[in-house]
């Protein structure tokens, strides 16, 4: 009899438990781990909240398992890792070893050996396999990009660099097509608006826009999409008839260059990369135009992209007898660049700047023509000139 009534309890208790979860579910996401193999004293999980605040949980992992919740309404990014007693991770631990999921406000399993985050698999999450559907088509691009990093940095001679720089803009290219695509294939996916945080600095504003056009309404309210809003404004800002960003920088021979001290005069802002052939030839085209107007208020600004301790672009400014101008070197995969402020994701691209500080004309953006543009908006602005 004893044993009947426990067995009515723990039906019941079983029935309350599911009762309790059906009630949380969309709601909130409970993680329950299943791991093998290495064991681990700790887990690390950083994410962001439905409401946009950082949040980060640290539990301990007992038997090889463990249990994180929290309230979320919809799907969200984060990252997960594990470590051991008394163990210390830099911020260089933390990015090697972590493994991108996709929570959802529902149970979610983690199974897996915890020293190998490939071996990581997260169930329950819809979203989670489409962002592995991602992660599986970017993969062998990924592996090309990283491969060529690392021979990059292995790299003393400048020809062979020049040229495997060329070939990483190219796989980069391939990299960000693929995402796009995807994205076009996924338009309501909280994945497709996660992964535009980054590929919109490296795509065109129609672009951009074509993905936003496909969410949903509900979509459009989740906080990756929010931000990519904020960054849609930000280019808009950089585009024809707006102001121009002011910007304050150290040019190559470490001297202040304060865009506001040019008012007064037509200035060129010329984006452009040391490696890349393209860039070079366009950059002694505009030496030809900054000669034939300089007596009419045209000055120029170069912003080039470098390879940390190469100084190629130094060494190809004295080569093409660039020094009539101001040049500014901005880090090789560099965040917050000037090149991020002003959305160039092609080079070369230059941006015109009026007197009085707007934007009159932006030419290049993949524009094989630009440098003809350009020219034509010179004449329309000083006359027709002949050296």
């Amino acid at each position: 009899m004893a044993v009947k009534k426990i067995g009515i309890v723990l039906v019941l208790l079983l029935l309350m438990q599911q009762a309790f979860a059906q009630t949380l579910e969309g709601r909130q996401f409970t993680l329950r781990a299943r791991l093998n193999g290495t064991h681990v004293d700790s887990v690390l999980l950083f994410y962001e909240t439905t409401d946009g605040k950082s949040a980060f949980q640290c539990r301990p992992v007992f038997d090889d398992r463990f249990i994180i919740v929290d309230n979320i309404t919809t799907p969200i990014n984060a990252r997960i890792l594990f470590k051991n007693i008394g163990e210390v991770l830099t911020n260089a631990d933390v990015a090697k070893r972590a493994k991108e999921i996709y929570l959802e406000p529902r149970l979610l399993t983690l199974t897996g050996d915890a020293a190998g985050s490939a071996t990581l698999k997260l169930s329950g999450s819809a979203t989670q396999e489409e962002f592995e559907k991602l992660d599986s088509l970017t993969a062998p691009t990924q592996k090309d990009i990283d491969n060529t990093l690392y021979r990059l940095s292995l790299q003393n001679d400048t020809r062979i660099a020049t040229a495997m720089l060329t070939s990483l803009d190219h796989q980069w290219d391939k990299l960000y097509g693929i995402k796009y695509r995807f994205f076009l294939d996924h338009p309501n996916s909280y994945v497709t608006a996660h992964e535009m945080l980054e590929v919109a600095y490296h795509i065109s504003l129609d672009e951009i826009g074509r993905v936003y056009d496909n969410f949903s309404d509900e979509l459009k309210q989740c906080n990756d999409v929010q931000k990519l809003i904020e960054i849609i404004k930000n280019i808009a800002n950089v585009l024809p008839g707006n102001k121009e960003l002011n910007f304050v920088a150290n040019d190559i021979n470490n001297n202040k260059v304060d865009l506001d001290e040019y008012k007064g005069k037509y200035v060129i802002l010329s984006f452009w990369n040391a490696w890349d052939s393209n860039s070079r030839e366009s950059n002694l085209h505009l030496l030809e135009q900054y000669h034939k107007y300089i007596s009419d208020g045209l000055d120029v600004i170069t912003i080039g992209q470098d390879v940390p301790g190469d100084n190629g672009m130094q060494k190809m400014i004295v080569k093409d007898n660039l020094e009539a101008w101001r040049h500014i070197a901005q880090p090789f995969i560099a965040r917050n660049s000037l090149f991020e402020k002003y959305h160039v994701y092609s080079v070369p691209t230059k941006i015109l700047i009026a007197p009085d500080g707007s934007i009159i004309g932006r030419f290049g953006d993949d524009d094989i023509h630009a440098d003809a543009h350009l020219d034509g908006k010179l004449v329309q602005l000083f006359g027709k000139k002949t050296n």
